[in-house]
């Protein structure tokens, strides 16, 4: 056989070498390629956990901003809501050289009284929505809540039954629509009604008839533009009842500052030094809080005391009876004219007509007279002392002379033994108000101290000062009001409509009579849909970006600006207040590296007396970035 040369193979290694080479380059590269991918992957890691930390250090900046008093008033001139100066492309100091330096925006919905208006770059209030535990505490029933509920954009009746059912106490289902415990274990899985307070807002997701689009609205992701269908009715963006209610808020009996605010219903020496040290001039209020005064008249035994007359509404001319503050002391007519009243709608009255005769009377509810006929005598109400025990003349003066004005009413001797007969419901009711001391003899005449705050000069200046130094309420927290400064409207005509509608008789239209007291179910709210546009016009937008006047920090510009009835102001109290404690805040980190890296979180801050708190955070970096933060 012919033998082959080894020649003839030589190029066979070659070829093999190279493919060997190749593979290993193809190998390296791959490697290579994975390793930079690997790298780009964790860098862009790296530069997200960065984006995330610059919005997470604004919801520490805002923070500290809203829990700081001076901060408030002298950075923020109390007005957080839309300012793009401290809240838009904040730069956030960085590492020149190893690293990017970066910025967050502070995002916020536009003002639904605004429709169609901007976003705004600032934080949103949860102290102006309804807070749900609230409405419970204030009727543990669950009517209020439902009534109230079923007044809000895209609620039904059922569904405001639900979602009542789902927090009182019983297990008994609403008669109109509602659901209990049995619905709830008949569903796969199965689960039980809580039957109590919530924690958070998607509690409610378990409640029969509520979805995700009833309670979070159409438009999921809050700050892009918004698609056809994710506008609701005004205009504005759809946000859904999370719009309107909320479980955060909190109210403490403090100022921003965690001074603790005086209780003018104390009646004991030291809360009335207290009142004198941090009221001044306002120490002379205490004499409409129906305390003891010394009598003017002597005995052998020694000084008398005797309860004070209280008289509302009393020193400006009024026309009828139902513009007496108090329907505690609701009067009947002014006689000779012929006109009739019955009870208060709250407490007594009393009726005059006829040949000007005088009855005395007392009603659950109450319900206004008719006309009665034209009288010959009639009894004027000036005339006429009330006390706190519902609505009966005083007959403890024996003087038979005309009462004079005691002038200064600090100069009185109080006896801080005597127990108050009724606490205070309303610091409005300390205006138009005086107090007439009873003689205890006959050649000396009762004496008149008259409120301060029956000035109109002193209520611009008094009343601010009254409702910042102090509260109606024990205790260090009360059930969290709405602030009527930041309420959205729909809030605010809920609850004027729910305070109006017939199934709420009983509930927000009236208490059972024999005076007014300071409980937290809901008695007697009397708002109306012309007061809440009166309201609306008055207080500022919340997308302006101006300071907020100082006027507004307390609800004295309610009387001073707004002008509202009193007998209106004095039922706004138990439910309204100017402050807020708790807030959400949106907030997107933008990191100025290639790319232009951002992330976006969201957190509920509860400002706690200044020692600020995280009461919820998610995390939506997964929405991208928001077309309304000026980055786009």
């Amino acid at each position: 056989m012919p033998r082959y040369s080894d020649k003839n193979r030589r190029a066979v290694v070659i070829l093999a070498v190279l493919v060997v080479v190749v593979l290993l380059a193809l190998a390296g590269y791959h490697y290579s390629a994975l390793a930079f991918s690997g790298y780009k992957s964790a860098n862009y890691g790296h530069r997200q956990a960065q984006a995330l930390a610059l919005a997470d250090s604004g919801i520490h900046y805002t923070a500290a901003l809203l829990s700081n008093a001076d901060a408030m008033t002298n950075v923020l001139n109390n007005n957080p809501y839309n300012n793009s100066a401290l809240f838009a492309n904040v730069s956030v100091p960085g590492d020149d050289i190893k690293g990017f330096k970066g910025k967050f925006t502070l995002l916020a919905p536009p003002d639904s009284s605004n429709p169609g208006g901007d976003f705004r770059n600032g934080v949103m209030d949860e102290g102006g929505k309804i807070n749900l535990n609230s409405l419970l505490i204030w009727d543990p029933s669950g009517k209020m809540a439902q009534a109230v509920l079923a007044q809000l954009p895209n609620m039904t009746s059922d569904y405001a039954a639900c979602i009542a059912d789902w927090m009182d106490a019983d297990d008994t289902p609403n008669s109109n629509g509602g659901a209990e415990s049995e619905y709830y274990s008949g569903l796969t899985p199965p689960y039980r009604c809580k039957n109590g307070f919530l924690d958070s807002l998607d509690e409610l997701l378990l409640v029969k008839g509520v979805t995700p689009e009833l309670l979070f609205g159409q438009y999921r992701n809050p700050y892009p533009l918004p698609m056809p269908g994710q506008l609701a009715a005004n205009g504005n963006v759809d946000l859904g009842l999370s719009a309107f209610v909320t479980v955060h808020s909190r109210e403490l009996t403090c100022d921003l500052k965690a001074t603790a605010l005086v209780n003018i219903n104390d009646t004991s020496s030291s809360a009335y030094t207290n009142i004198s040290q941090n009221l001044g001039e306002l120490v002379s209020l205490m004499l409409t809080r129906g305390v003891a005064f010394k009598s003017q008249g002597n005995s052998s035994s020694g000084t008398k005391t005797s309860a004070a007359t209280v008289e509302e509404n009393q020193v400006t001319g009024l026309d009828e009876a139902d513009d007496v503050q108090f329907t505690a002391f609701q009067a009947g007519g002014t006689g000779g004219g012929g006109k009739t009243t019955g009870g208060g709608k709250t407490g007594g009255g009393t009726t005059t007509g006829g040949k000007g005769t005088t009855g005395t009377g007392m009603g659950t509810k109450g319900n206004k007279g008719g006309t009665g006929t034209k009288g010959t005598g009639g009894i004027n109400l000036n005339d006429i002392k009330f006390n706190f025990e519902g609505g009966t003349p005083n007959p403890k003066s024996k003087s038979k002379l005309k009462p004079v004005d005691g002038g200064d009413p600090a100069s009185a001797q109080l006896d801080s033994n005597k127990k108050l007969s009724k606490n205070i419901p309303s610091m409005f009711s300390l205006v138009n108000t005086q107090v007439t001391i009873p003689s205890a003899k006959e050649d000396q005449p009762d004496i008149i101290y008259k409120s301060p705050l029956n000035d109109p000069a002193n209520q611009t200046t008094l009343l601010p000062k009254l409702f910042t130094s102090a509260t109606l309420w024990d205790g260090n927290e009360i059930p969290a009001r709405i602030n009527i400064n930041t309420a959205p409207a729909e809030v605010l005509n809920a609850l004027a409509t729910a305070s109006t509608s017939n199934n709420m008789s009983g509930i927000l239209g009236g208490g059972s009579g024999g005076g007014l007291t300071i409980t937290f179910s809901p008695t007697g709210l009397q708002l109306t849909t012309n007061d809440v546009q009166t309201i609306l016009s008055t207080r500022p937008a919340l997308n302006s970006d101006q300071p907020t006047p100082e006027i507004f920090a307390t609800p004295a510009w309610l009387l001073t600006q707004a002008n509202l009835p009193l007998k209106t102001l004095t039922s706004l109290d138990q439910y309204f207040t100017t402050q807020s404690q708790v807030y959400k805040v949106q907030v997107q980190g933008t990191l100025d590296a290639p790319g232009g890296i951002s992330a976006r979180v969201e957190a509920v801050i509860d400002t706690n007396g200044g020692r600020p708190r995280i009461l919820a955070y998610r995390n939506l970096s997964e929405l991208g970035k928001s077309s309304g933060s000026g980055n786009r």
